[in-house]
């Protein structure tokens, strides 16, 4: 919770005036050293910048093979869940092993970059959203205990980086933050977005509202 100096501190504020300045992040996460709780700030803010999140384990060389503290022999796959575990707002994100000694990852982790650039400004018709919305609802559609049911009345994607998607329903309050937990992780799966972040905005049915959307 505090900075060793304020070399530090102003490190720290440079990263973070960076990430708001970022089309990709690059989180560097040393293989050598257990996840710090600035590497875990740095996530949060790329969260909630809505950036596209590479996670780049640098020394790799130094740890694949070998065993940990607790005797357990480590490959990528059990780092990976370690990353999982304590960035766990971050699971979508892809991550690359690296090596700068033996130039291992580094061609592959620029261009994962460009690939997360690309998805975060696509542009889904806006008919392929309305199907792909409808359909996730008809399989399992928020509703209230008193049987209201949601409807989706129009669904637009209203820009990109990050891809911003305007739903306009019947009942708004029935998209809890579960459901909209649920309905996130099915985007991602259902739309070219499934490595970056993605902003759903709810709006309550009114006339000029979709008829705005209609035209953009």
């Amino acid at each position: 919770t505090k900075l060793a100096d304020a070399v530090e501190y102003w490190a720290l504020r440079r990263m973070l005036a960076a990430i708001g300045r970022s089309d990709v992040c690059m989180l560097l996460i040393d293989a050598t050293h257990p996840i710090s709780g600035v590497d875990k700030r740095l996530g949060r803010r790329i969260l909630t910048e809505y950036k596209p999140c590479l996670i780049v384990v640098t020394k790799w060389d130094l740890v694949d093979g070998r065993k940990n503290t607790k005797g357990e022999v480590v490959n990528a796959e059990h780092y990976q869940e370690y990353i999982e575990k304590e960035l766990p707002g971050l699971s979508n994100c892809p991550i690359v092993f690296t090596s700068s000694k033996t130039n291992m990852g580094l061609k592959e982790a620029v261009d994962v970059a460009f690939d997360l650039q690309r998805q975060s400004l696509t542009r889904v018709p806006t008919a392929k959203l309305n199907s792909v919305i409808r359909e996730i609802l008809t399989k399992r559609g928020p509703s209230s205990k008193l049987g209201t049911t949601a409807k989706v009345l129009y669904v637009s994607q209203v820009s990109v980086a990050p891809p911003t998607i305007v739903m306009v329903v019947n009942k708004p309050q029935l998209f809890t933050k579960p459901y909209m937990r649920y309905l996130l992780n099915r985007l991602h799966e259902e739309l070219p977005f499934e490595e970056i972040p993605i902003k759903v905005h709810v709006r309550e049915r009114q006339r000029a509202a979709v008829e705005d959307l209609k035209t953009r």
